[in-house]
């Protein structure tokens, strides 16, 4: 079924989020998403496709909490650093 598919793409989303943000998630917000989570698990084995996608759109929507810790808490790690731009001493004469 579609929607199991999607349940299963959304739970590992979630986790791998979790995951990859540790402690920048707080934990009433933690334990949120793996209520949800663990709502759609045992909704999945279930043959009610529009329940599925109901507790995947809750899911998402308590997952939203997790973009704001993602960019809200991001410190500036650009892949250049604007203050080496070099050139500074290069080619004087001598003499």
């Amino acid at each position: 079924m579609e929607a199991r598919n999607e349940a299963d793409q959304a739970i590992y989303q979630a986790e791998k989020s979790l995951r990859d943000l540790g402690e920048k998630v707080s934990a009433p917000d933690r334990g949120k998403i793996e209520a949800q989570m663990n709502t759609l698990k045992e909704t999945m084995p279930g043959e009610d496709a529009g329940r599925i996608r109901a507790q995947i759109a809750e899911l998402q929507q308590a997952m939203m909490v997790l973009g704001q810790a993602m960019y809200g808490g991001a410190t500036a790690t650009g892949p250049g650093d604007p203050e080496r731009s070099g050139g500074n001493g290069h080619g004087e004469p001598r003499g």
